[in-house]
């Protein structure tokens, strides 16, 4: 059996990510997702059902905070092949430790990053890549795993003049605000 919390932020990405190469390898999987977005992962499980694929082979729990089915899935000794968790890296934390007391199982954490983005001095288009740079650190509103929130570069040190395209970092690419004025 394998555990599996999946976060609030691309709830049925991250959950069909977990549980599409347990499901595809035969194992079960308890799937525990976010308390904040369990809308999309009911209706997947309801869609495996009608699939008339082994309907115990998917199970999900809702209405817990992540630290308690972290804890349950962890710590209990059927769920013997592996837990797979994305969220804080707090609970992350714990999940090694309950995984470590119990039967040494597997574990995949994805507990969020600071993900660099390394400009170099042979950037053919560098306004593209400043572009591509803010998008990936602000889409959706910066709540993303891998966000690029470190930037270096090697073009400064190269002489090239990169005074226009590293100058757009600073500006209002993106407008801070309430997401409903169009202002925004």
């Amino acid at each position: 059996m394998v555990g599996a919390i999946s976060p609030w932020n691309y709830p049925l990405l991250m959950a069909a990510w977990k549980i599409a190469p347990a499901l595809a390898a035969g194992n079960t999987v308890v799937l525990k997702p976010a308390e904040q977005a369990p809308l999309s992962c009911l209706k997947l499980a309801e869609l495996l059902r009608r699939s008339r694929r082994p309907a115990r082979r998917l199970q999900r729990r809702e209405r817990a905070s992540a630290k308690t089915p972290a804890r349950a899935l962890a710590l209990h000794p059927t769920t013997s092949r592996k837990i797979t968790f994305t969220g804080s890296t707090e609970v992350g934390k714990l999940i090694l430790q309950y995984a470590g007391q119990s039967n040494m199982k597997q574990v995949a954490l994805e507990c969020g990053g600071r993900t660099p983005q390394v400009f170099m001095a042979d950037t053919e288009d560098l306004d593209r890549a400043v572009t591509a740079a803010y998008r990936g650190i602000y889409s959706n509103m910066g709540e993303v795993c891998n966000a690029g929130s470190r930037l270096r570069s090697s073009i400064a040190r190269s002489g090239r003049n990169s005074s226009s395209a590293s100058s757009r970092l600073g500006q209002d690419a993106f407008k801070p605000g309430d997401p409903l004025d169009p202002d925004t």
